[in-house]
């Protein structure tokens, strides 16, 4: 019995060992909800527009990006543009891809109302995650 419970405990500590050794660095997502006020004061820009181009770039192993161009329709708050390049963290490319979650997807000819904020590399990015995201759809009506 002794000689089982010995056998068990190696077998645990070489799994142990092996997934410690195996491991990939793990990051995480946490964010606080906030009220629509505070969303709205907080961004840099709220813009109503339609995706038209989604491209992913990696500057590392570590750092993939998805980058989004929003072709304005409406700009409610911020420098007026006609078209605006938002970036996402995590993505594809290749062999390497990034999850974040509470990251919003997006998709072409989707038609969105952003909340932005600017990212110290200048860069826009929404706001709050998938808080600074909606998808705008027709009524039933049209």
């Amino acid at each position: 019995m002794k000689s089982r419970c010995l056998t068990a405990l190696r077998i645990l500590a070489v799994v142990v060992v092996a997934i410690v050794a195996l491991q990939r660095s793990v990051r995480g997502t946490t964010f606080v909800t906030m009220s629509d006020d505070d969303l709205a004061h907080s961004s840099t820009a709220i813009i109503l527009g339609d995706v038209r181009f989604i491209s992913t770039v990696a500057d590392s192993t570590d750092q993939v990006d998805t980058r989004v161009d929003i072709a304005v329709e409406d700009q409610l708050k911020g420098t007026p543009q006609s078209m605006v390049t938002l970036v996402v963290p995590g993505g594809a490319v290749g062999a390497v891809r990034r999850v974040v979650f509470g990251t919003p997807q997006f998709h072409l000819g989707e038609r969105v109302l952003l909340f932005l904020r600017q990212r110290p590399d200048g860069m826009l990015a929404p706001n709050a995650l998938a808080m600074g995201k909606y998808t705008v759809v027709p009524s039933a009506a049209g």
